[in-house]
């Protein structure tokens, strides 16, 4: 079968002019480079060809190791590993991280992402007043088109979902622009009023990323990682907020997880609360047993969280330029066992979790978003497989049958710098993910935000549960 050579690949590995304000390598330090990280992909990563099959992905590694250069920079010798193989391995839980000291000119705005086009949310910029609605149109000459379609081949999604790539292109535009477009000392935007048709014309000075933050810390984020919960005055109705699964970012902002939800689930019931919100948008995941411990309130028999987790191997021999050694590997062995199959499967991972005493009977509706990633995911497919409740978003990141990430292999390749983070395991949701339709995870209420409503902050998901609410009580 032939394939045909990503354009990306050639605009930007085989053509693309150098950075001459880069470091430069020789070709063969790049290539040892790819050939390394090659070798610990192909060993280590256990969903390399779960999207794109193993003759198609050999023939994109065959052509990225042809367009390697000499006297490469590492500014476009990393774009070109990014945007040739993000695409292409399509994990949410992979990261192509460059070294330290490069990409640090930032454009200072925060944007929108609305039916594939780009609005300016903020310039932070105080000479700057913008009123109206504005349409990106360029960036010193790069197409905003261009843009956005370059932006969605290098931010790392499961299977190329691309509500989590546009959602991460609101989070950290700034990033993800000096990254895998360019960088400068000054931005020229071109811009247009959809109200009046009117071009303008707005050159920002870059800024750094400790300016960034500390010019972003004025206003209201969306990630917080916070755990709230309250009640909706006039319809019996508890709203409760995770903002993450992490235990440690919860510990960081001094949130007891498991007190928390079980404080919550008791106030609940002691309250005779009919109808549960749970916001799990912008929730990117963590521990699994923070996902299972809340569904063990709101499902009232014994369950999976995932049927099985499995591992690319239990002994893993290109681990000289990653962080870890012999006694991670002697972990790794007695932590995974064969299977008949000849699978790698993790020991422990199948746990079967017992409902809680009291289990929540009313309605229960997830609100969820392109950022509900990793353990939210599939807390939500989960919800939705045993009928807990609703899904009320759009598409979150993440599939029915599951996503890799876990254990990761921290591999930084020797001469260039650049950090790759790579999953070893699969996590196989406790779904029969053939009874759907599509892989991706499906809203029962779908919900599409018009710029307007993204400028004015709405809450589209929280107004669409509180309507169905509405409607039930009204029947």
């Amino acid at each position: 079968m032939k394939y045909i050579l990503p354009i990306i690949l050639l605009l930007v590995g085989c053509s693309r002019e150098i950075d001459s304000n880069r470091n430069r390598f020789s070709q063969k330090e790049l290539t040892t480079d790819f050939e390394i990280l090659r070798e610990v992909l192909e060993e280590a990563h256990h969903g390399l060809y779960m999207y794109t099959n193993k003759d198609e992905f050999n023939f994109i590694l065959d052509s990225i190791q042809n367009c390697i250069i000499d006297s490469m920079s590492v500014t476009d010798y990393y774009r070109l590993i990014v945007l040739s193989l993000t695409d292409k391995i399509q994990c949410g839980h992979t990261g192509i991280y460059p070294p330290k000291g490069i990409f640090t000119k930032l454009i200072p705005i925060d944007v929108f992402v609305v039916k594939d086009d780009i609005y300016i949310n903020r310039i932070y910029d105080s000479i700057i007043d913008l009123k109206g609605i504005w349409k990106l149109k360029s960036i010193n000459g790069f197409d905003a088109k261009s843009i956005f379609k370059t932006l969605r081949e290098g931010i790392p999604s499961d299977g190329n979902n691309n509500n989590f790539k546009d959602r991460i292109i609101e989070v950290d535009f700034p990033m993800y622009f000096t990254q895998l477009v360019g960088e400068a000392d000054t931005f020229k935007l071109q811009v247009i009023d959809i109200n009046s048709d009117k071009d303008t014309s707005l050159f920002v000075s870059a800024i750094n990323r400790d300016k960034l933050n500390k010019a972003r810390s004025n206003y209201p984020i969306r990630r917080d990682n916070k755990l709230d919960f309250k009640i909706i005055d006039g319809l019996n109705t508890a709203y409760l907020k995770i903002g993450s699964f992490e235990g440690w970012r919860l510990e960081q902002q001094e949130f007891n997880y498991d007190k928390y939800i079980l404080n919550t689930f008791d106030s609940i019931q002691k309250l005779g609360i009919e109808n549960l919100i749970i916001d799990l948008k912008w929730n990117m995941g963590g521990d699994t047993d923070k996902g299972a411990y809340l569904l063990s309130f709101l499902y009232d028999n014994p369950f999976q969280f995932y049927y099985k987790v499995t591992a690319s191997s239990n002994h893993y021999k290109n681990l000289k330029y990653t962080d870890k050694d012999w006694k991670w590997n002697f972990d790794i062995r007695h932590d995974h066992k064969k299977n008949e199959k000849g699978e790698y499967v993790a020991i422990g991972m199948d746990n079967v979790f017992k409902p809680q005493k009291e289990v929540f009977k009313g309605e229960v509706y997830f609100l969820i978003n392109g950022c509900s990633h990793s353990t939210a995911s599939s807390v939500s497919a989960l919800a939705q497989y045993l009928k807990i409740g609703k899904l009320v978003g759009e598409s979150p990141s993440g599939a029915y049958s599951g996503y890799n990430g876990g254990n990761w292999i921290g591999l930084t390749l020797p001469n260039t710098k650049i950090y790759v983070a790579i999953p070893i395991r699969t996590f196989h949701n406790a779904i029969d993910s053939s009874i759907y339709k599509t892989n991706y995870i499906r809203p029962d209420y779908l919900i599409k935000y018009s710029i307007e409503e993204k400028i004015k902050d709405s809450d589209l998901e929280l107004d669409k549960a509180l309507e169905l609410i509405r409607l039930k009580k009204n029947n």
